[in-house]
């Protein structure tokens, strides 16, 4: 019979009830007694003479011992330094005091912006627990005193161990900074070269190189601009892009102060040509016109371009040199001036080769350029701007004009749009006003667009037939509607104005006002609503300066007279709210046919309402069209006669419209009626003859007259 117990962890097993058949040191009489902690003791004979020793548990612990050694030496070390190559070595063994090998360490510093470890900050512990990794400044200038540390992973958890270095900055240095070829020819290369002292010339050394020529914009000289040290030495390749003078190149150690420089002559590149480089504006205004065209409308009539040309060399490069630039103009009509002077002027190009020149605008409208020209040893080189316009002035009356869209629309009893007006503005010479001119509108009732600036036309056809997205030079076009509370008489003023001058009699053709000249003094506008042709009493107006306060006097010039408020001229000539305008029906949709245009309120259709065909077997049903107030029917509006339910009736008149119009008193329309028999030729019809209209809301009405014998 066996027996087996469990003693300190070993399985133990008996080949008798008795005690004595075990063989363990540690057992005392009567199977009691102490253990033995030894394992070498804890030992049992098993079946057949073979022998159990129980294994020891594995240590859950560990200890990280760091140091920085010499790694030629071995010494310790608590310095480091640019000079010379440290190690950093861990140490790791287990709750046991045993080593513990393959096991990786991972190496950090306080600060990692001022620590390298290479190859890397990781490494394995080796058979005898130890992991080392090369120690160093991250930089020449760092310095201070650092923690060292390495940590490793048992199990669940990280044990760390550290230590602490002082770094003192290298003193490196940098000798002399010189370039292979002094000077260098235009558009060569060289290489700049620097030692490096202070530290091993196996430590890779960063060398930052600038140039002030390579600084430029745009760039006249290229510089590697950081290169590393190799034994020692920094090498940089300088390449002229056009320098052409001294240019200061210097070397920086990166991450210190320590700097060289060197000044590298460089040759000036040939002057070969001068270009055009740009004109602005490439419109100007007649002297004397331009300026802030008006209070609040932030458009300028510039009378000045500055026109720019620039020298290069033979690679097309601009020469930086200063060089003496010859500029004139092609022509002086009206008396354009070039840097204030007739011209020509001689300018000197600046660092970028560049050369300006303004030039200033006559009196007269005309193209004009601005001529160029250098000269070097061999040759002299000319070239010309681009074309200049000194074009357009402001408007003038006597060129200031609109057109409406539609005159007549059917906006009585609807609102909506009722078509557009236009603007059509010239300065004295009969030229377009510059685009971008802004023209300002005004109405009595309904509602029109407040401005419009000359220029491109876009989305919708000006009067005239314009074609949308049409190029219109002096041009633009506003919407009007109606809407709102409609005048009593249906009729609407409109009116456009800009500032522009008044008009004058230009007798010496100076194409500018001279004392003595006839001219149109002019007030202030308003809108002449019953279209009088003078200003009445509650009539709305608009001031140009306040201080106006003259007599508004007749004058020789009836062709552009336009009415004014009295009392608001000033009496000498100049700028003004040049304006022009019209009136617009807003015409009902019910037609009222009458004997005469004669209005008659309120207003009834009197036409007869019977026709006799008389001897020649016809008659013409004749009447004024018209809406409640007396003007026209809307434009388009259909009007058509019907013999379809009559006897033996018929018209030979086509369906009129109504036109385009304003006129008060509406449109005349006549519609012939025959009552002879086509077959027999008989006079016999008779019965009633039917007039419509149809707007072009499609509103229908009805009048029946009667024809016959």
């Amino acid at each position: 019979m066996t027996t087996a117990a469990r003693f300190n962890g070993a399985r133990l097993r008996a080949l008798s009830p008795r005690c004595g058949v075990v063989i363990l040191t540690t057992l005392l009489a009567a199977c009691g007694g102490g253990g033995s902690s030894d394992p070498a003791k804890d030992t049992v004979i098993l079946p057949g003479g073979g022998i159990s020793t129980p294994s020891t548990p594995a240590s859950t612990t560990a200890t990280v011992t760091v140091g920085v050694i010499d790694p030629v030496t071995g010494a310790a070390r608590n310095t480091i330094s640019f000079t010379s190559l440290s190690l950093v070595r861990a140490l790791v063994k287990d709750g046991n005091g045993k080593a513990l090998p393959n096991t990786v360490v991972r190496f950090s510093a306080s600060d990692e912006a001022a620590i390298t470890f290479s190859p890397a900050a990781t490494a394995l512990t080796d058979e005898n627990g130890v992991a080392s990794v090369n120690l160093g400044p991250a930089r020449l200038s760092t310095a201070g005193a650092y923690a060292i540390s390495g940590s490793v992973q048992v199990g669940e958890s990280a044990f760390t161990g550290s230590t602490s270095v002082a770094v003192g900055a290298s003193q490196v240095a940098l000798g002399d900074l010189a370039p292979g070829i002094s000077p260098l020819s235009a558009y060569g290369t060289t290489v700049f070269s620097v030692s490096v002292s202070g530290v091993p010339t196996s430590t890779l050394v960063q060398v930052r190189f600038t140039s002030a020529c390579a600084a430029q914009n745009p760039p006249r000289a290229t510089i590697t601009p950081m290169v590393s040290t190799v034994n020692g030495i920094a090498r940089a390749t300088y390449v002229d892009k056009g320098c052409g003078s001294q240019d200061l190149v210097t070397a920086t150690v990166e991450g210190t102060s320590v700097v060289r420089a060197a000044t590298l002559p460089v040759l000036s590149p040939s002057v070969a040509n001068i270009q055009f480089a740009s004109a602005s504006p490439m419109v100007i205004a007649l002297r004397g016109t331009g300026g802030t065209q008006g209070p609040g409308t932030g458009v300028r009539f510039p009378e000045i371009s500055t026109v720019r040309f620039q020298v290069v060399d033979e690679a097309g490069v601009p020469v930086a040199t200063p060089t003496n630039v010859t500029l004139s103009l092609s022509n002086d009509t009206g008396g354009i001036l070039i840097d204030q002077l007739p011209g020509p002027v001689v300018k000197q190009t600046d660092a970028n080769g560049f050369v300006e020149v303004q030039v200033q605008s006559g009196t007269l409208p005309t193209p004009v350029w601005v001529i160029a020209s250098i000269t070097t040893a061999t040759r002299t080189v000319t070239t010309n701007s681009v074309q200049l316009a000194v074009s357009t002035g402001q408007p003038i009356q006597s060129r200031f004009s609109t057109s409406f869209e539609v005159l007549n629309c059917e906006g009585w009893s609807y609102d909506g749009k009722c078509g557009s007006v236009g603007v059509i503005a010239a300065d004295a010479m009969g030229n377009p006003v510059p685009d971008g001119t802004a023209i300002s509108f005004i109405a009595d009732h309904g509602m029109v667009e407040a401005n419009c600036q000359t220029g491109v036309i876009t989305g919708r056809p000006l009067p005239g037939g314009d074609s949308p997205g049409e190029d219109s030079p002096g041009r633009c076009r506003v919407s009007v509607f109606s809407q709102g509370t409609r005048p009593s008489d249906g009729r609407v003023g409109v009116v456009a104005y800009a500032v522009g001058e008044e008009h004058y009699e230009d007798w010496n053709s100076n194409n500018r006002y001279d004392v003595g000249e006839a001219f149109y003094d002019m007030g202030y506008l308003f809108i002449d609503r019953n279209q009088s042709g003078a200003y009445e009493a509650g009539e709305r107006f608009v001031p140009f300066l306040t201080a106006q306060s003259g007599a508004c006097a007749s004058n020789s010039l009836p062709a552009v007279r336009t009415a004014s408020v009295p009392g608001t001229c000033d009496g000498v000539w100049g700028r003004a709210h040049v304006r022009s305008g019209g009136v617009i029906v807003f015409s009902g949709s019910v037609p009222y046919f009458r004997t005469s245009p004669v209005f008659g309120s309120p207003n009834i259709s009197n036409i007869p309402t019977s026709y006799s065909l008389g001897a020649a077997c016809s008659a013409v049903v004749g009447f004024w069209l018209q809406d409640l107030n007396g003007n026209p029917m809307p434009e388009g509006t259909v009007v058509s006669a019907d013999t379809g339910g009559a006897f033996k009736l018929s018209t030979s008149s086509e369906p009129t419209r109504v036109p385009n119009t304003n006129a008060r008193g509406g449109t005349y329309h006549a519609f012939a009626i025959s009552g002879r028999d086509p077959v027999s030729g008989e006079c016999v019809g008779s019965g009633a003859v039917r007039i419509r209209t149809q707007t072009p809301r499609g509103i229908i009405s009805d009048i029946f007259v009667n024809v016959g014998a």
